[in-house]
């Protein structure tokens, strides 16, 4: 069971757990929000870390960012977290719809059903999510998890922060990693897959340096 201390919304986190208690092939998706891999993203001021960081962190972080970038209203950290599970949840639930002009409105209300975020921060986040997954790493394959297409080899590894902060802000949750582990056989082995992707891309690119 996810905690806390990885989804905030009480109704979203009892919304995701449900999914996983109904579907025990899903379980294992529990790994994108629970396992920390070497990733380098941005802070919403723009300055770059390179931390062993659980996937969907770095995500909020990195949307933080861009959100700034696309001049948009900027939600707090914690609300473009759950909103990006929210989002998840749309897309497995509703068989790998993502979020685009077509299905904005659909994804908002189904998202609004869980947790009443204002439009306003569902649309900056999702918005600056669709314009710019392929410009994150490992955005593209978060962006459409039913699928879990993919990586975008695109990292910035130059004026990486050298202090000890992991760019996560330090007012949520303590992070204890639950135990568990998404998504029917053959997107189990893509998620594998993905998670792989990543790794190897990082030590490939620790092997260039």
């Amino acid at each position: 069971m996810i905690g806390q201390n990885y989804i905030r919304s009480a109704r979203i986190r009892e919304a995701f757990n449900a999914l996983l208690e109904r579907s025990p092939q899903l379980k294992k998706y529990e790994s994108v929000l629970t396992n920390k891999l070497p990733l380098t993203f941005h802070d919403a001021n723009g300055k770059l870390f390179k931390n062993n960081v659980e996937p969907h962190f770095a995500l909020t972080s990195e949307l933080q960012y861009w959100i700034k970038q696309d001049k948009g209203q900027l939600p707090s950290w914690w609300d473009v977290c759950d909103i990006i599970v929210a989002y998840w949840l749309y897309n497995i639930t509703s068989g790998g719809r993502t979020y685009t002009d077509q299905t904005a409105a659909e994804c908002t209300a189904f998202i609004r059903s869980l947790e009443p975020f204002d439009d306003w921060k569902i649309k900056s986040v999702l918005g600056s999510f669709a314009r710019r997954a392929s410009e994150i790493s490992y955005g593209k394959y978060l962006y459409n998890p039913v699928q879990l297409i993919g990586v975008v080899a695109n990292q910035q590894t130059t004026e990486i922060s050298s202090n000890n902060s992991s760019g996560i802000p330090q007012d949520r949750p303590s992070q204890n990693t639950p135990k568990g582990g998404g998504i029917k056989p053959a997107y189990v082995l893509a998620g594998i897959a993905g998670l792989i992707a990543i790794k190897n891309m990082n030590s490939n690119n620790k092997k260039r340096r």
